[in-house]
């Protein structure tokens, strides 16, 4: 649970490797933080992150594969079988891909909705759940501006945030009074590992802007953030454009 002082205990992070996902975590880690759990498919990498924090928190390094559904609700099971309050989950596991594989392969693309709509979904739920029943919590969703209006030459990666981020606008309507609240976050092109070798596109940020950016929108009790703001606008008019015009459009 909350500290009497308001800061967070227990932080955990589906995607528990994610570049972005870490730089956020990190900075609601406070002084009362005692328990960080790390959910990801490679526990090894997992592991060499748990070490960087503080001898004082306990992280756990848990196995979890976004392609089975199920994974994610049940770690959360978990964690609330221990008598614990989950305070914040980061959902921030995501595959970018190439269209032109996607194209190739159909099961992969399929594979792709999975990991980046399906289980998210999935985990989201059961944690609103958690977090209804403990009486507060706050729920970080790491979609993207590529959902808001979606490319044809990005329509796997495009569709399937989207997906994510309207059940999370969704849902995050269904919890008014509960005591727990949702943050979706809409970064644009984010200079990184998942974009290595990617041409950038405009206004490209990086993941210590994209959490600081959370971190207040967050505190201020934000339900969306746009990162950087200015993509806001710029999304503004996209979403009006008319279709002969914005099928034209590319990075």
């Amino acid at each position: 649970m909350k500290s009497g002082t308001g800061e967070l205990q227990t932080i955990a992070l589906f995607g528990g490797t994610s570049e972005i996902g870490l730089t956020i975590l990190r900075t609601f880690v406070g002084p009362s933080t005692e328990r960080i759990v790390l959910a990801c498919r490679d526990t090894v990498s997992g592991q060499t992150v748990a070490d960087t924090f503080a001898e004082h928190i306990t992280v756990d390094v848990i196995e979890w594969e976004a392609r089975d559904l199920a994974a994610g609700p049940n770690i959360i099971s978990m964690l609330g079988d221990d008598n614990r309050d989950v305070d914040l989950v980061i959902i921030a596991a995501a595959t970018l891909g190439e269209q032109s594989a996607f194209d190739a392969d159909p099961v992969l693309a399929g594979e792709a909705v999975v990991i980046n709509t399906a289980s998210p979904i999935a985990t989201l739920s059961a944690t609103a759940s958690q977090m209804t029943a403990q009486g507060h919590g706050n729920i970080i969703v790491l979609s993207s501006v590529a959902g808001v209006r979606v490319r044809s030459d990005n329509r796997v990666y495009g569709a399937s945030k989207s997906g994510l981020d309207s059940y999370a606008l969704a849902l995050a309507n269904e919890l008014d009074d509960t005591g727990v609240e949702i943050t979706v976050v809409r970064p644009g092109f984010v200079h990184g590992r998942m974009t290595d070798g990617m041409k950038p596109a405009p206004f490209a940020t990086d993941p210590a802007t994209v959490a600081s950016a959370t971190h207040n929108a967050v505190a201020a009790g934000r339900r969306v953030v746009w990162v950087p703001r200015v993509l806001q606008l710029v999304f503004a008019v996209f979403r009006i454009l008319p279709n002969s015009i914005w099928r034209r459009i590319r990075r």
